[in-house]
C-alpha cells in the first residue's frame, strides 16, 4: 500500500494538457473509462486544477477539478494507469485533492461506474456520499461546511 507521503500531485502548467489526453490514448484501461465522456480534450482545457500524480519520479496517473456551469458544481476526473491500480495512489490524490476543495469550500460532485468498485471504495474512503444512482453510475457529493456555490 502507498505511503500518503510518497504520492505528490504536480499541477500542470498552461499548454501542458496533452499530456494527459496523451495518458488517456496509450492505456487501455484509461481509454475504455474515458471513451464514453464528454469531449475530454475540452475537459482537460477548461479544468480549474489538473496535476498529474506522481510516485517518486513516476507518473500513475492525473486528477482533475472541472467546472460545470450547467450544475454550477465542480467535477472530478481521475485515471490509474493500468499497472499502477491497486496500490492506493488514487485513494491518497482523492484525499489531497478533497483538502483543496475543503479549503475553497467547493461544491463538488464525483460520479464512477457501478462496476468500478475500486474507484467506489476510494472515494466513500474520502467522504464522498452517494446521493443519485442511474443504471450505469453511481455519483456522490462531498458534503461542505459553508461551500461557495460555483467557481
Amino acid at each position: 500500500m502507498a505511503k500518503k507521503e510518497n504520492v505528490k500531485l504536480n499541477k500542470l502548467e498552461f499548454g501542458e494538457e496533452r499530456v494527459v489526453l496523451d495518458m488517456i490514448h496509450a492505456d487501455e484501461g484509461l481509454k475504455s473509462t474515458f471513451s464514453g465522456s464528454r469531449n475530454t480534450l475540452t475537459r482537460i482545457a477548461n479544468a480549474d486544477y489538473t496535476a498529474l500524480i506522481k510516485v517518486g519520479n513516476k507518473t500513475v496517473g492525473f486528477i482533475m477539478l472541472v467546472y460545470n456551469g450547467r450544475t454550477d458544481k465542480h467535477e472530478i476526473d481521475m485515471g490509474i494507469l493500468s499497472e499502477h491500480r491497486g496500490k492506493g495512489y488514487g485513494t491518497i490524490a482523492l484525499g489531497k485533492l478533497k483538502q483543496l476543495i475543503i479549503a475553497n469550500g467547493l461544491n463538488v460532485d464525483i460520479q464512477t461506474r457501478q462496476v468500478n468498485e475500486a474507484a467506489i471504495k476510494s472515494i466513500v474512503k474520502n467522504g464522498f456520499v452517494l446521493y443519485k444512482q442511474d443504471q450505469e453510475c453511481y455519483y456522490f457529493k462531498l458534503p461542505v461546511e459553508g461551500k461557495k456555490q460555483g467557481r
